[in-house]
């Protein structure tokens, strides 16, 4: 499993791609699965843009930390 370092958040809100990461999730670790194409768009088999990468997995983390809150 892949490991992202998450940036810490900040007063500003920031703009564009990384901006939408960093803000759906908290400071911290989060894991993407090694065998997770986060680069390709599994039902069209299209490569994703810069910011459609970003979108995906931000809504990758918040819904892994919902389903880790759900557990807990």
């Amino acid at each position: 499993m892949a490991i992202i370092r998450l940036l810490p958040r900040q007063d500003r809100i920031p703009t564009g791609p990384m901006g939408r990461v960093s803000h759906v999730s908290e400071p911290g670790h989060a894991t993407i699965p090694n065998d997770m194409n986060i680069f390709v768009d599994e039902t069209t088999k299209l490569p994703r843009s810069i910011d459609e990468t970003a979108i995906f997995v931000g809504d990758f983390l918040k819904k892994q930390r919902e389903e880790e809150a759900a557990a807990a």
